[in-house]
């Protein structure tokens, strides 16, 4: 009988959710009708944590994810122990043919050099986006309320995509121009909010221009109330009622483009 396997990707910083589910699969069914697999990368610059599943009896399967998958990263189907097995050199992987019951608990104590971040969570470290730059994203607009910019920045700061924009960016002691100027150079990405206020900004206009000059990723939001909307068709870009702003949509359309 063919033997089948699945192959999962693991979360190293989040393992200990999987031992319960490991210890059951296990249990319940005799290594010789399914083995798992452990890969563990513990170099601190690739830190990696793969599961192959082996099993004979297809009728095991619908089990094993039901088991496993609410607790992995991805499921991975170009990837099979043999694969995993010629990538042992350079001391990448420490592995066991196979974690039998009693070895559970050694498994998940022994074979990881890492805490988990809920340990490091606990003893102060933070593990949030950086506020800083390369993860900003900056806004540029004109003449639209600041509580409307404030509304969609708050919806981005709490998805941890921190946002540039002059209320919350810019000090008294900044030079306003340098100051835009290196924020645009070291963003992500810069989001234009079109109406006619910004098509007749020199200041907006020279934001767009900057983000073209330094290659930047952009997206356009656009008044749908704008005369020469049409000018936009071919560029990446939103159509919202400027006096009616979509709050929610808007910010899950910039995470879609800056982190999707």
């Amino acid at each position: 009988m063919e033997l089948q396997k699945i192959c999962y990707k693991c979360d190293y910083g989040d393992r200990e959710k999987l031992k319960e589910p490991i210890r059951k699969l296990v249990t319940t069914y005799s290594h010789v009708d399914l083995g798992v697999l452990p890969f563990v990368n513990n170099n601190p610059y690739q830190l990696e944590f793969y599961i192959i599943v082996e099993f004979e009896k297809k009728e095991f399967e619908k089990d094993i994810r039901k088991t496993l998958q609410p607790y992995i990263v991805k499921e991975l189907t170009s990837i099979s122990s043999t694969y995993l097995y010629k990538h042992m050199g350079g001391r990448r992987f420490n592995t066991i043919n196979h974690i039998f019951p009693d070895q559970v608990d050694m498994f998940f104590k022994d074979f990881f050099f890492w805490p988990e971040r809920k340990d490091l969570k606990e003893i102060g470290y933070s593990f949030d986006t950086s506020m800083f730059p390369p993860n900003t994203v900056f806004f540029s607009y004109s003449n639209i309320a600041k509580k409307e910019i404030e509304t969609i920045y708050s919806y981005l700061i709490g998805s941890n995509l921190p946002v540039f924009f002059d209320l919350t960016s810019i000090v008294v002691s900044d030079n306003i121009n340098e100051k835009i100027k290196d924020s645009i150079k070291d963003s992500k990405g810069v989001v234009f909010f079109i109406n006619q206020k910004f098509i007749e900004s020199s200041w907006c206009k020279e934001e767009e221009k900057l983000a073209i000059d330094f290659k930047k990723k952009v997206l356009y939001i656009i008044d749908e109330n704008l005369v020469n909307i049409e000018d936009y068709n071919n560029i990446l870009h939103i159509k919202q009622d400027f006096t009616n702003l979509d709050y929610q949509y808007i910010s899950n359309e910039i995470l879609k483009v800056f982190y999707g």
